[in-house]
């Protein structure tokens, strides 16, 4: 396959080749090495990613792809890409909110409504800025920015690097096709159902 082929829509299955991971996270081929060949990773691979072996090239699924590309925003941004890569890391693997509750948001994905934006900030001490988080947020339009501000590190961080996760999948999926349509509940209904 390649940029412009038809994709499966399953978003856990291998398929993109690095050349469409580096086309859809815009880094180059020798950043992709660095973040998957060198501990500590900024790109660790996830298990349903196929790596390169006897000659086989690495096959990445597209949550991976999505974890790149957020990472690379953080990195254009000022984020070590090490950091950067947690960060995106966590996004993809775990959710936000009660199972029961319409609003939540499931591991990779975007928030039901409005954008999903990530927030990265100091976590530490005032003194020490070496500790960091991150916070996928909700933002409607009825979320303030102060109470944003408010949910990071107890209410006392005036500082914070943002990037608008919504606007990154929608660059990402373009990226492969207007016919491409990822459906992130397909493994959650093959493992109920």
């Amino acid at each position: 396959m390649g940029v412009g082929m038809s994709y499966s829509n399953d978003p856990d299955l291998p398929q993109f080749f690095s050349a469409d991971l580096c086309a859809a996270a815009n880094i180059d081929a020798a950043t992709l090495k660095n973040w998957t060949s060198r501990e500590p990773y900024a790109l660790r691979l996830r298990e349903d990613d196929r790596r390169a072996v006897g000659g086989r090239p690495h096959l990445f699924t597209y949550r991976t792809v999505l974890q790149a590309a957020i990472c690379a925003e953080f990195v254009i941004l000022g984020l070590p890409p090490r950091r950067a890569g947690e960060f995106a890391k966590l996004f993809m693997n775990f959710g936000q909110g009660d199972s029961r509750d319409p609003e939540r948001r499931d591991a990779g994905e975007l928030f039901p409504k409005a954008s999903t934006v990530l927030v990265a900030y100091p976590a530490g001490p005032q003194d020490k800025k070496e500790l960091w988080a991150s916070q996928a947020v909700n933002m409607t339009t009825e979320t303030r920015l102060v109470d944003v501000f408010k949910q990071l590190n107890g209410g006392r961080e005036v500082a914070a690097v943002v990037i608008n996760v919504s606007e990154i999948y929608e660059r990402v999926r373009k990226t492969f096709g207007p016919e491409f349509a990822p459906d992130f509940r397909i493994k959650r209904a093959g493992a109920t159902g």
